[in-house]
């Protein structure tokens, strides 16, 4: 006959080889490949040493019995998983009770029916292909959930550093502004108003025009004032989250005429990390400035 497909590996453990040889051509007949122990120490260690499928253990062996041996198969993380069919000539229903509390899967009783045992044998080894190939897929989707978990660390540290970059430059334009322009507009418009007083015989034309221009001056000023808080609101600096919020919100109901209510629950007298208080200033920031652009809200 053409040699069968192997669809499973089982080691069969008995102390009576004829047992083990008419076990063998049966299963093998089936295109299962067989491993023999005649002892439960010599079986424990074959199925350390050999991947197998299933186990057929003979209760009443000399030396380390049946019920022992798959107790110790059961607490090694090697073999744990095997299932165990017991073959034994007790019958008795304490014994069988005794055999599933040591980790059984199955028991068949002596003198075997063969047919019954390739079948509990079949449905083992399927219920085991079964259970690996799950496993299988669990660790596949782990590693899946894993990559995607680090690749939403890694997109989520990239915002971070995005937006410490951004806030990074922001400043920077922000000092600049203030330091530099600001402070030179400050300075001509202090030197103009000066040039401009001292001339009292000058035309009120004239007059009027140095008063336009100290004005736009003034207006310049207020204007990059403002811009540079929006850049960069020195406040949170100094005061944390909840007073620069609230000075913000202030200064946004005077200028666009749409009241605003603050209630910072839980932030009183409290600071946080300056990325946490950037980002949160930055949602009220954006949400108020979405309000004038998009909305029709009478209050905030």
């Amino acid at each position: 006959m053409d040699a069968k497909p192997s669809t499973g590996t089982i080691l069969v453990v008995d102390d009576d080889l004829l047992i083990i040889d008419m076990l063998r051509a049966c299963i093998e007949d089936q295109g299962y490949e067989t491993i023999i122990a005649t002892s439960g120490e010599t079986a424990i260690t074959r199925a350390e040493q050999t991947a197998t499928d299933l186990i057929l253990l003979d209760i009443v062996m000399t030396g380390v019995d049946g019920l022992e041996t798959c107790r110790r198969l059961k607490a090694s993380e090697k073999t744990s998983t095997i299932p165990v069919i017991f073959l034994t000539v007790l019958t008795d229903t304490e014994n069988i009770v005794t055999a599933f509390k040591a980790g059984a899967a199955d028991y068949v009783t002596k003198p075997i029916r063969i047919p019954e045992l390739l079948a509990r044998i079949q449905t083992q080894i399927e219920l085991r292909h079964t259970q690996m190939a799950l496993k299988t897929k669990n660790q596949r989707l782990q590693q899946e959930v894993e990559k995607r978990l680090e690749m939403e660390n890694q997109i989520r540290f990239l915002n971070q550093e995005l937006m410490r970059a951004q806030e990074r430059e922001r400043q920077k334009i922000a000092y600049e502004l203030h330091e530099k322009i600001a402070q030179n507009l400050a300075a001509l418009k202090l030197l103009t108003s000066d040039i401009f007083d001292h001339q009292r015989r000058l035309p009120e034309e004239k007059r009027k025009k140095a008063a336009s221009f100290s004005e736009g001056l003034e207006s310049v000023l207020h204007d990059i004032r403002a811009m540079t808080y929006q850049l960069h609101p020195q406040l949170l600096d100094i005061f944390g989250i909840e007073r620069s919020v609230a000075v913000y919100c202030q200064d946004f109901s005077t200028r666009y005429a749409l009241p605003v209510d603050v209630d910072c629950v839980g932030f009183t007298d409290r600071r946080f990390d300056m990325d946490t208080e950037i980002n949160l200033y930055r949602i009220v920031q954006e949400g108020l400035d979405h309000l004038v652009q998009y909305g029709t809200s009478r209050r905030a």
